[in-house]
């Protein structure tokens, strides 16, 4: 499935969107009083954010809207993927690492089997393959977050990371 860019923003709790880029940021509500520190789309329309205090939102409205989901965590969460619009992960602080397979109406925990860690950013390049960047170390899994495989990299404060096949990627920290 072919991922359409969105270029979204999140400052002080609202939404920001750009329809024309690079025109304008017009600002939307989300409906929430937490920091939100991540973003994905899936398409034009279906979306997720996440945030502080466990925060799970949806829209299927290319985001003039923002329905909660619930996490079951308190942990603030830092980032969110999906492959489409039914199968995603989220990560965060704690080693928290969750994944739904119906859109997000309900959220599985996953359990990386490593010391809890900060999780920085998950990316899976399919159902099975995905990785998680953490203070110190890469999480990988190849059973769709199942279990989990830790590769410790002292000295590497990793925030992000992004692959063009399931054995090429990129990371910053």
């Amino acid at each position: 499935m072919k991922r359409i860019p969105v270029f979204l923003l999140t400052l002080l709790f609202n939404v920001f969107i750009s329809l024309n880029l690079p025109a304008q940021w017009t600002s939307q509500v989300s409906g929430t009083d937490v920091l939100l520190t991540d973003v994905f789309f899936v398409n034009t329309s279906t979306g997720w954010v996440v945030g502080a205090e466990g925060t799970i939102l949806k829209t299927t409205n290319a985001g003039f809207t923002w329905s909660p989901q619930v996490s079951n965590t308190t942990a603030p969460l830092t980032s969110v993927y999906f492959l489409d619009t039914s199968t995603g992960w989220v990560v965060g602080s704690y080693g928290v690492v969750l994944k739904t397979t119906d859109g997000g109406n309900t959220w599985t925990p996953s359990n990386t089997g490593v010391p809890p860690d900060y999780l920085h950013d998950v990316y899976f390049w399919d159902a099975d393959h995905g990785w998680a960047t953490s203070q110190f170390a890469f999480l990988r899994t190849v059973d769709g977050g199942a279990s989990w495989t830790y590769q410790s990299l002292p000295g590497a404060h990793l925030w992000g990371m992004h692959f063009t096949d399931e054995n090429h990627g990129w990371a910053a920290g």
